[in-house]
């Protein structure tokens, strides 16, 4: 008798483990839809960076700005890992978008900044080809832009070739 007690304990537990797993994955699939759902394709499939620019400005006026800095190296030799490093001394910034004009895809992303955080961002992207890197900063009231160009130096496998070869006759 108390082999069949221990069984059906074993079995709901068993049970509820289940529940509450199927339970947690389905609130878990709910709201990554929502997430999904905000995907911004129209900005994330632009292929012209100008275009792109008026897109999350809305048409407004941007400005060249002393105020952002945007650190890059003007050369690089492997374009999968450019370091990209942008702050801003700036009141009110709600946002820096980082661009690659020379990607097919330019769009990089858009960070957001609440009030009392620094606006600074640290990160490496990959270039397609030599091309501007471009900062969008969005403050209360306006959109400062900062770009600065790199270039891609070949590879060094690409650089060395075979020697010659000598025929003997």
């Amino acid at each position: 008798m108390h082999d069949v007690v221990a069984d059906s304990l074993v079995r709901r537990r068993y049970v509820l483990k289940l529940l509450m797993a199927a339970s947690g994955s389905l609130f878990m699939l709910s709201r990554a839809g929502r997430v999904l759902a905000e995907w911004p394709a129209e900005m994330f499939g632009a292929d012209n960076s100008d275009d792109l620019l008026k897109r999350l400005t809305e048409g407004e006026s941007i400005s060249e700005s002393n105020a952002v800095t945007l650190k890059v190296p003007s050369s690089v030799e492997n374009p999968a890992i450019v370091p990209v490093s942008i702050e801003c001394d700036l009141d009110g910034v709600k946002s820096i978008s980082l661009l690659l004009a020379s990607n097919r895809h330019p769009m990089v992303g858009t960070f957001r900044y609440g009030p009392g955080v620094a606006p600074v961002l640290s990160t490496r992207v990959k270039l397609e080809k030599s091309g501007d890197v471009i900062a969008l900063v969005q403050t209360n009231d306006r959109y400062f832009l900062k770009r600065a160009r790199v270039d891609i130096k070949a590879f060094a496998c690409e650089v060395i070739k075979k020697p010659a070869q000598t025929v003997v006759k």
